[in-house]
């Protein structure tokens, strides 16, 4: 009955948490939209729209893998998150060398290194998040 209790409890508040980050983005679409022109917020829509779409592709979705391997207790939990760390910053280094297509495909060329930016830190971000859900933080 314990791990119903746990299993319970970790629901819950892995509900507040995603219920708690999408009312912080329906607060924060009026001050967005009050101080950004129809433009801009496009623009940084579009941003974060691409760069949803680029995160998996060049981590391979290797958070994903964290998760699993950091859950079974027959690896060796520094190893995984150490190896996941390494093949994110390889897939960041995949997508720095293709910045010339970037500029070529993407319509918001001169705020790329902003994209650039936010790919290396969410990237080893969900890494960390997924290694921290694994090891029960």
């Amino acid at each position: 009955m314990d791990s119903y209790n746990r299993l319970a409890k970790s629901s819950v508040i892995f509900a507040i948490g995603n219920i708690g980050s999408k009312l912080i983005y329906i607060l924060l679409v009026p001050l967005y939209t009050y101080y950004l022109s129809t433009a801009q917020y496009g623009t940084v829509d579009l941003i974060i729209t691409t760069l949803s779409l680029l995160i998996p592709i060049f981590t391979f979705s290797i958070f994903d893998a964290v998760l699993r391997f950091s859950l079974d207790n027959s690896f060796d939990r520094k190893l995984i998150l150490a190896q996941g760390l390494t093949i994110t910053i390889i897939g960041f280094l995949i997508s720095l060398l293709m910045y010339p297509i970037f500029i070529w495909v993407f319509p918001f060329e001169q705020y790329l290194i902003y994209l650039y930016i936010l790919l290396f830190f969410q990237s080893i971000n969900n890494t960390l998040l997924q290694f921290a859900r694994a090891i029960g933080k």
